[in-house]
């Protein structure tokens, strides 16, 4: 059933303070996949509170990684005999679908995606008959803790609504919680988790608002911004080499071949530096071709996340730049304004609540690439560019987005 076999007898730590239930945490790909990296600072910190915690992602892929010793991984099967769901879970399916068609109101559509309700009712019918059979009696005695409104969640709807458990809770971050991100605006099952989850912990105060005035209930939803611990802080030198990084994947909304255009405009000596890579590796590698000498670029690809802080730890950044369509509350700027790194960033999403006049640019999403220009350009001569501002970024993270923090107000409210 487990991935990491180290079980907590053989364990010489003293468990004796924790608190006495195991957690369920449910994830898409962590610990195997790339793309949830930032759950490790959450997740370190849950574990030296916790006896047990057992990871269940939906997906699985071959980056394993190692995990403390009261950590284990289960791999759910989503897979259920059609006999078996509509005999058992098939009237559950209508209930709750004819719930999501009376309060979305666009019965045309819902009507349209009926197949789309179907599959991904039965897949988390799947992972929901998996921790029945699984933990049984004993379901009762976890903390239900999903890291996105995903099938997990719904398969914890489920349960919920046939008495098998009585609370759990989920986070929401970006695609899994603004409709106009999702296909046809459409998110499966929104209302029904809405209704059964016990406490919402959106990462942004722009998703609170968001959910509030979808009509959720205001008691349900309690803000749980991301943190990271303090890993160092950026060395920096005035008279140094002007160095901007970026760090996401190369997919269009990320929008980095408009970083490309903006440094075609810019004219004094200096390295842009991006970690990550994508589909649209090969347009902004074309789009290069447009530079001029003065600018030296260093396209990494994808590396390993510790490389990335041990960057941000060792080597001189004046400036880190996104420049994203949508977001979430992206975990990359947090982890760069804990090094003191000033950041320019578009105003989408959360990340107004992290780049402000004490951490450095927020620009408007529609920017062109020549206002992005002139923009790099006076922060290089302006007075962000320097030590004291730089002081003020390290305070900032301190105040808003320290692990400690946040993470201590979560793990009461999951205890409590």
């Amino acid at each position: 059933m487990y991935l990491k076999k180290e079980s907590l007898k053989e364990s010489k730590t003293d468990y004796s303070e924790y608190f006495d239930k195991d957690l369920l945490l449910f994830t898409n790909t962590y610990p195997e996949g790339p793309g949830e990296r930032f759950i490790e600072s959450e997740l370190n910190y849950l574990s030296k509170r916790l006896k047990k915690i057992i990871i269940l992602p939906i997906e699985y892929g071959q980056d394993s990684m190692s995990l403390q010793s009261n950590i284990l991984v289960s791999k759910a099967k989503t897979v259920m005999p059609v006999l078996k769901f509509f005999k058992s879970y098939f009237l559950l399916f209508l209930k709750f679908y004819i719930a999501e068609i009376l309060q979305d109101k666009r019965v045309l559509l819902l009507l349209l995606n009926f197949r789309r309700y179907l599959s991904l009712f039965r897949s988390a019918a799947g992972l929901a008959d998996y921790l029945m059979r699984g933990y049984g009696e004993s379901l009762s005695k976890k903390i239900f803790y999903c890291y996105w409104m995903n099938s997990w969640a719904l398969s914890l709807s489920i349960l919920k609504a046939r008495g098998a458990i009585k609370n759990f809770y989920f986070r929401v971050h970006g695609y899994d919680l603004y409709e106009y991100r999702s296909k046809d605006h459409l998110i499966p099952y929104k209302y029904v988790n809405y209704q059964f989850v016990d406490r919402i912990f959106p990462v942004s105060q722009d998703g609170c608002d968001y959910l509030i005035s979808k009509g959720v209930d205001q008691e349900k939803v309690k803000l749980s911004r991301l943190g990271i611990g303090d890993l160092g802080t950026n060395p920096f030198a005035i008279n140094s080499e002007f160095v901007m990084v970026s760090c996401s994947s190369l997919i269009p909304l990320k929008r980095v071949h408009l970083i490309v255009e903006a440094l075609s405009r810019i004219d004094f000596k200096m390295k842009w530096i991006h970690f990550g890579d994508g589909p649209e590796m090969g347009k902004v590698r074309n789009a290069l071709e447009n530079l001029k000498q003065n600018i030296q670029v260093d396209l990494n690809g994808d590396v390993d996340h510790s490389e990335v802080l041990s960057y941000y730890r060792n080597f001189p950044v004046n400036l880190f730049i996104n420049v994203s369509q949508f977001e979430g509350l992206p975990y990359s700027i947090i982890e760069v304004i804990s090094f003191g790194i000033p950041v320019l960033a578009t105003d989408v999403g959360g990340s107004k609540e992290i780049v402000n006049h004490e951490t450095g640019i927020l620009v408007d999403k529609h920017i062109s690439a020549g206002e992005l220009a002139k923009k790099i350009t006076e922060f290089k001569t302006g007075n962000r560019n320097g030590e004291d501002f730089r002081r003020k970024v390290k305070l900032f993270w301190r105040k808003e987005f320290n692990a400690d923090v946040n993470y201590r107000n979560i793990y009461q409210e999951l205890t409590s």
